[in-house]
């Protein structure tokens, strides 16, 4: 099972989802999706476009935190 942690990551850079799909120019239904737990798929362009974007604005407000792929989601095995 995955698990969306994107939710987290805008509540800690005091942002809202419209905000990061206009800085980082994906689309706003991919980002809810996201922070939703609703994605069925991501591309590696999308995922960069959004890391990109969270890093740069974590630097601007000196967070001292580089934000990774394991940051935005995170697996789940479940057994049985």
């Amino acid at each position: 099972m995955l698990i969306f942690k994107l939710e987290n990551i805008l509540e800690e850079l005091g942002i809202t989802k419209n905000h990061l799909s206009r800085e980082s120019k994906v689309r706003s239904s991919t980002i809810y999706d996201l922070a939703s737990g609703k994605t069925k798929r991501l591309e590696l362009d999308t995922i960069k476009s959004i890391l990109d974007y969270l890093n740069q604005l974590a630097n601007s407000k000196d967070i001292n935190k580089v934000y990774t792929i394991d940051d935005l989601v995170k697996y789940v095995m479940v057994v049985g």
